[in-house]
């Protein structure tokens, strides 16, 4: 998803990616939710488990950031983000990219 969203020049960050050795996670989280225009919510059974997803998805709420949730697997969406719209990755990845690009202004949704 990450090489797609690139390919449509749309600037994606990872935690794990992006914080370089000895960096604070912390300060670097912060700093990327702050400048971001999006903040993609990767639901999985893993992630809804995660007490810094949690966090993360308080922090981009409470600055009003758009959320968009990504589903994966049969996850129920994490109350913070119950309400919001998401997209079924596990309909399909074409269509699913699609209609994420559309959302974020990648490409204008074909439909």
């Amino acid at each position: 998803m990450k090489a797609d969203l690139k390919e449509h020049d749309i600037l994606c960050w990872r935690d794990a990616d992006e914080i370089p050795a000895g960096a604070s996670w912390n300060r670097e989280i912060e700093t990327a939710l702050s400048s971001c225009s999006h903040i993609l919510v990767i639901v999985s059974q893993h992630s809804i488990e995660s007490q810094n997803v949690a966090d993360e998805i308080g922090y981009a709420k409470d600055r009003k950031k758009a959320i968009i949730p990504i589903l994966l697997d049969k996850s129920l969406l994490p109350l913070r983000v119950y309400r919001t719209q998401a997209i079924d990755f596990q309909a399909g990845y074409t269509v699913s990219l699609e209609k994420l690009l559309a959302s974020i202004g990648g490409v204008e949704d074909k439909r």
